[in-house]
């Protein structure tokens, strides 16, 4: 079964117009690539690894207002 990175990157690469160089990375060596300024086009997402989306939804909106008011944030 393939990962839905990979098939997110067959379907970028089979909706380019022109031939194209898609490689996956490992996350340490993508940030290292963006840092030095080495790609032409990067791609990250984000899923939710909650079950519960509402309590999801809710830590993010507490963690934002913590950080606006500068209060600390547990690790």
């Amino acid at each position: 079964m393939k990962s839905k990175v990979k098939k997110v990157g067959e379907y970028v690469k089979n909706r380019l117009k022109e031939p194209s160089r898609l490689k996956a990375q490992p996350f340490k060596q993508k940030l290292a690539l963006e840092s030095k300024g080495d790609f032409e086009m990067s791609y990250a997402g984000w899923g939710p690894d909650y079950q519960d989306m509402q309590l999801m939804i809710l830590s993010m909106y507490t963690l934002k207002e913590k950080i606006k008011t500068n209060q600390k944030v547990a690790p």
